[in-house]
């Protein structure tokens, strides 16, 4: 993905106009869509959903709680939407001690744009139990393994729950996990 050759058939969804504004100083060729904030519009989901019939969605969102409740609305309308994350850790103004996608360097928006997450037309069977048992929830260093296994995957920062579903949405095999997760103990 070059940033000046860039000629997109998908549509990247962000949250704001200086979201929007980064983006486009990277890709000028990018469609790119405001949900406005946390208030998403009836209309702007009926224009994405008419959109997502001709061109791929692209979520990429703010690594935040209002960022994970527009993805999960959008989601929950247009299911084969791909998934751009970039942990929260890249995305903080440290003066402002403000989150977004805006605040990431341009080679941190290229690689969550490079590394997207593709649902799969077969979904994962994992468990909350087998997530447990693999020391990803409700153990003491269950967040920081988390933190290991979503950026190795690219999953943004999820808590256990919403975990779960990006391993499911993505098909990942509890066996996958145990060979990430023995690499990791070496």
């Amino acid at each position: 993905m070059e940033n000046q050759s860039l000629n997109y058939n998908e549509v990247i969804v962000v949250e704001g106009k200086n979201d929007e504004a980064r983006i486009a100083k990277i890709f000028p060729n990018a469609t790119i869509v405001t949900t406005n904030g946390s208030e998403i519009s009836i209309d702007t989901l009926l224009l994405l959903e008419k959109m997502a019939k001709t061109r791929e969605i692209i979520l990429f969102l703010d690594p935040d709680y209002p960022g994970e409740r527009i993805r999960t609305i959008i989601t929950n309308r247009i299911p084969n939407a791909k998934q751009a994350f970039i942990p929260k850790r890249l995305a903080i103004d440290e003066k402002k001690h403000k989150v977004g996608v805006e605040h990431a360097t341009d080679s941190d928006i290229i690689n969550a744009l490079k590394n997207l997450l593709t649902p799969s037309e077969v979904k994962g069977t994992l468990t909350m139990n087998d997530l447990f048992h693999l020391g990803l929830v409700s153990q003491a260093d269950s967040k920081e393994l988390r933190r290991k296994l979503s950026d190795t995957f690219n999953l943004g920062n999820p808590n256990g729950k919403t975990l779960l579903k990006r391993l499911n949405f993505l098909n990942i095999s509890y066996q996958e996990l145990e060979e990430f997760l023995y690499a990791k103990k070496r």
